[in-house]
């Protein structure tokens, strides 16, 4: 892959504290959260509602916390520069750094130890994904709000403001916007989904496109999860209706309708038996990955914007925005297993 760009420092303010946050300051919703690798950390992105979109009229203050899950300690960090709403953020593979990703197109780098700032990327457009390759940690993914994703590979740590290089589907590829994708478990493959009603899978050396799969209602598509264990890839159209399509068998797994209300998160299990969804009705709902069934259903007091498994699986993290007027908390909840009479996935 060519490797020739650069980007601009942009800089950002951040003030370090141990001070606990309320509601009546303005920090109304939980907007991204995510577990390292040990799931013994959580850190979770504050603020307005990221879904609320970037308004000119509208200021939106976000803070991160970095929560030690046995001892409940916490430290937090003010992105007084974040004037879009976050909708993303992930560790390094190391856990060495968090990447906090804004709809305005920054990716601001924090030193997971103290949340110091380190640097702030300018991507090329708005959008509202992140996603760090399984196989390298100096490479990430940008869907963009254009008919683009591009792939970013930054100078291994600590990061500076250089940009070594970026790759992007071009716009012939698909033919309208893309809103979602994902890396496969070995980092060799990317999935984009777009609202040209189509799934799409490329070569991540080569950027050719390896499949092209038709969504079965004819619609476009909104999301997409790549299995973290092998070949399953489940994706939803814009009726909330997902599919769990086998890249392997090239054929249908389960297809489920998820519900009613708008569609937020859709992430695996880590073991691939399991995706959980989350919507607007304020609820995180867990599926049978191999047969489409209803496992669990949780609940919050409004809209789940933030949703991310433990590493072993057992417990899920979620929030979002508290329509009851108290501050939204993060709900950690036990995970449902799969009954002993279910059907296991052949990947």
């Amino acid at each position: 892959m060519s490797r020739s760009a650069c980007v601009a420092c942009v800089l950002l303010v951040l003030c370090v504290s141990v001070a606990s946050r309320s509601h009546a300051q303005g920090f109304d919703s939980i907007n991204a959260l995510t577990w390292d690798s040990f799931g013994d950390q959580l850190v979770i992105v504050h603020g307005k509602s990221s879904l609320a979109g970037c308004r000119p009229d509208i200021v939106s203050p976000q803070w991160i916390e970095l929560r030690d899950i046995d001892d409940s300690s916490s430290i937090t960090a003010d992105l007084r520069g974040v004037t879009c709403g976050v909708s993303a953020v992930d560790f390094t593979n190391d856990n060495a750094y968090i990447l906090v990703r804004s709809e305005a197109g920054r990716v601001h780098i924090l030193a997971s130890s103290d949340l110091s700032y380190i640097s702030v990327i300018e991507t090329t457009s708005a959008g509202i994904q992140l996603v760090t390759s399984p196989s390298d940690a100096t490479t990430y993914l940008f869907p963009l709000s254009v008919n683009s994703v591009a792939v970013y590979e930054f100078e291994t740590a600590p990061f500076v403001d250089e940009l070594i290089g970026a790759v992007t589907i071009s716009q012939g590829d698909h033919t309208d916007r893309i809103n979602a994708a994902d890396w496969d478990p070995t980092g060799t493959r990317i999935v984009t989904v777009s609202d040209d009603r189509t799934v799409a899978i490329w070569d991540a050396e080569t950027f050719g496109l390896v499949e092209r799969i038709t969504d079965p209602d004819n619609l476009g598509v909104s999301h997409v999860a790549w299995s973290p264990v092998g070949g399953l890839i489940a994706f939803a159209n814009h009726n909330n209706v997902m599919t769990v399509w086998d890249v392997n068998a090239q054929d249908t797994e389960a297809r489920v309708l998820l519900g009613s209300t708008m569609l937020n998160k859709l992430v695996w299990s880590p073991d691939g038996t399991r995706i959980a969804t989350a919507g607007e009705d304020g609820t995180v709902k867990v599926w049978d990955a191999s047969n489409g069934v209803l496992l669990d259903t949780l609940t919050y007091p409004g809209p789940v914007y933030a949703l991310d498994w433990h590493p072993n699986g057992e417990q899920i993290a979620y929030g979002g925005a508290d329509l009851t007027g108290s501050p939204p908390e993060v709900v950690i909840a036990d995970a449902p297993e799969i009954p002993p009479t279910a059907t296991p996935i052949d990947n």
